[in-house]
């Protein structure tokens, strides 16, 4: 969840449990937008890590229908129990370019 008030989250935000999340997972959001390898490299880099617990700085982009482009560092926390992602939390340095670059992403599809 964002840390800024007055404006909408992430529409991805939530709990999914299982391999087949239903929408709006991570993956119904941001797989149309990044038709290119160039829009899914994501140039990780392990920051810390402890035996349960990972945290990566990465790049989200995305191309909209339109043209636009989105090009955000996030820095995420994930949870690994049993040798699978068990959590996942993403801290988006731009929240509000990301949600406004979804939204419109979106409304041109």
């Amino acid at each position: 969840m964002s840390s800024f008030t007055g404006r909408p989250s992430s529409p991805y935000c939530g709990t999914s449990r299982g391999l087949k999340a239903e929408p709006p997972s991570w993956g119904h959001t941001w797989i149309p937008p990044q038709p290119t390898d160039a829009e899914r490299k994501m140039e990780p880099r392990i920051v810390a890590a402890s035996d349960d617990e990972v945290v990566v700085l990465w790049r989200q982009r995305g191309i909209s229908p339109c043209g636009d482009r989105l090009d955000s560092l996030v820095l995420a926390l994930y949870e690994i129990r049993d040798g699978k992602l068990a959590r996942a939390q993403m801290f988006y340095f731009d929240p509000a370019a990301v949600v406004d670059f979804l939204a419109t992403a979106k409304t041109v599809a």
